[in-house]
C-alpha cells in the first residue's frame, strides 16, 4: 500500500464497539445498524504486559506491543523489561523514507502515541518524551513529520523551547482550529 492510516482507540475494546452498536441500533430493529467502525474493523488485539508485578496492561505497555511487537513492563515506553530501545513502526516508515505523523485527541506526550516515537523507561517522563521528539533522527530528519494533539506545555519554554525549536526546522505551529486551517 502507499499509505497506512493505523489508529489506536485506547481503551477501545470488544465492549466499547457493542455498547456503540446497541447506541446506535434503532429500537425494535431486527437487525443491529451498522456503525462506522464495523466496515474497518478487521480484528482486534489483545495485550498482556511482561510485568512482575502487575497482570493488567497500560496502555504504555500495551501501545508498546502494538507498535513494537514485543511486550514490556507497565510504564515502559517502547523499551524492553531492560530499558533497551525496541524500534517502533514509525521508525521503520521513517527509515524507509516514509512520511509519518502522530494524531491524538491526548497530549502527544501520552502514553499511546508516544511509543511510536519515543524510548523511554517511565511514561511520566513527558518532558524527555517531547525531547526525544524533536531531538531523535532517522536519516538526519525528525522522526515524526506531522503531530497533532495536546500537551503544548511540554514543548515551551519550560522544557527547552522545543515548539521554537520545531518552527525554526520548518514545521507550522498551530494552537487552534482557525490557525490549523490557514495551514
Amino acid at each position: 500500500p502507499q499509505n497506512v492510516i493505523f489508529m489506536v482507540g485506547d481503551g477501545m475494546g470488544p465492549s466499547f464497539n457493542t455498547e456503540y452498536r446497541y447506541y446506535k441500533n434503532k429500537p425494535g430493529a431486527k437487525k443491529m445498524t451498522p456503525t462506522a467502525f464495523d466496515k474497518y474493523l478487521k480484528g482486534t488485539n489483545r495485550t498482556y504486559s511482561n510485568d512482575p508485578k502487575e497482570n493488567v496492561t497500560d496502555s504504555a505497555a500495551g501501545g508498546t506491543a502494538f507498535s513494537t511487537g514485543h511486550k514490556t513492563y507497565n510504564g515502559a515506553i517502547s523499551v524492553d523489561t531492560n530499558k533497551k530501545p525496541i524500534k517502533s513502526v514509525l521508525e521503520q516508515a521513517k527509515e524507509q523514507g516514509k512520511s509519518t505523523g502522530l494524531v491524538t485527541t491526548a497530549e502527544l506526550t501520552d502514553a499511546t502515541p508516544a511509543v511510536y516515537a519515543a524510548h523511554i523507561d517511565s511514561r511520566d517522563k513527558k518532558d524527555e518524551i517531547a525531547q526525544q521528539f524533536y531531538n531523535d533522527k532517522i536519516n538526519g530528519k525528525h522522526k515524526v513529520d506531522v503531530m497533532l494533539g495536546g500537551g503544548a506545555k511540554y514543548f515551551g519554554k519550560e522544557n527547552k523551547n522545543l515548539a521554537k525549536k520545531f518552527k525554526k526546522d520548518g514545521y507550522d505551529i498551530v494552537s487552534n482550529k482557525d490557525e490549523l486551517n490557514q495551514s
